[in-house]
């Protein structure tokens, strides 16, 4: 089964080598899942990011930006060094759509799925099921966090 056939993607690396290789390394897992490359209008862009200095870091935090006004549409996967060293405001400030550790990024493909068929499942129901979940949940109180996600590992990513 090709859980992302159909689905289009571009691979932005900023680093080394090392980050070139795992770029590569990426995309043949997106392939292998069903994805094809694109050159524009991907519905995916992942980032492998890199954070030797403060001038790496900004200029991946900058990266970020761009790549959000360049693809509003797209599902923007962020990874790499820089992802590492992330607090929760910063990501919910730059934005992206999925974050993934160094050691979480073979996971990439499957949090991918995961994200299309949530996308997928809130366009047929958005106005019924939302209101209905969160009235049934409950909203959180102050001091306290939301319950999270069943089924995918700590640090894997916010989706």
């Amino acid at each position: 089964m090709y859980p992302l056939k159909n689905k289009t993607f571009q691979i932005v690396v900023h680093g080394c080598r090392t980050n070139q290789y795992e770029g590569e390394a990426i995309a043949s897992l997106l392939e292998n899942a069903g994805a094809t490359y694109a050159e524009s209008n991907p519905e995916i862009v992942v980032f492998v990011t890199c954070t030797i200095t403060a001038v790496a870091d900004r200029k991946c935090r900058k990266q970020i930006r761009k790549l959000r006004r360049e693809y509003p549409n797209a599902v923007i996967v962020v990874c790499g060094c820089y992802v590492q060293k992330m607090d929760e405001a910063e990501k919910q400030r730059l934005e992206a759509d999925i974050y993934v550790g160094n050691r979480r990024k073979f996971l990439i493909p499957q949090l991918l799925a995961e994200k299309f068929s949530e996308k997928k499942r809130a366009g047929h129901h958005r106005h019924f099921i939302r209101p209905a979940r969160r009235f049934l949940m409950g909203r959180p109180h102050i001091g306290q966090t939301a319950p999270s996600h069943k089924g995918v590992p700590q640090g894997a990513g916010r989706l």
